[in-house]
């Protein structure tokens, strides 16, 4: 148990380094993204490739070819619409990914009174100002989940 007086810092020390873990777990998981992201990464290991971004990558080498007769066309418009589909469905298994990842990322701190409960997002909204960490009361759970 952490004694001391009122405006000792108590709540600040607690705080600290759990917020200091969420930021640097979030810089980690924000420069994976950057390095996932990169065009460079997408031909560097095939194997790691989802099956949807072989099949985007195979259908982009194929719409640079140009279409010489009328069912090369028809080809090509087939492929532009089942192109414009995968990439729908790699960018919602992203989405879905970074929500999941954004979930897993979040801290609960359970305080016993609703006094303490007040300071502690006190102090956590003022730790948290111009950071990309969102605080938020359990009532306000959906709040910090968007």
């Amino acid at each position: 148990a952490i004694i001391g007086e009122a405006g000792s810092g108590k709540t600040l020390a607690y705080l600290l380094p759990l917020v200091d873990k969420l930021l640097i777990e979030h810089q980690r998981v924000r420069q994976k993204g950057d390095r996932q992201a990169s065009p460079s990464d997408a031909s560097d290991d095939p194997e790691e490739l989802s099956s949807t971004k072989r099949q985007i990558q195979k259908l982009l080498g194929n719409i640079e070819k140009p279409a010489r007769t009328k069912q090369e066309k028809r080809q090509r418009e087939q492929q532009e619409s089942m192109l414009a589909e995968l990439q729908a469905k790699e960018a919602r298994r992203l989405e879905e990914k970074r929500q999941q990842e954004q979930a897993m990322r979040t801290l609960h701190v359970v305080v016993p009174t609703s006094d303490l409960q007040s300071q502690v997002m006190k102090v956590a909204k003022e730790l948290c100002e111009g950071t990309p960490l969102v605080v938020a009361a359990a009532e306000d759970t959906f709040v910090a989940r968007s």
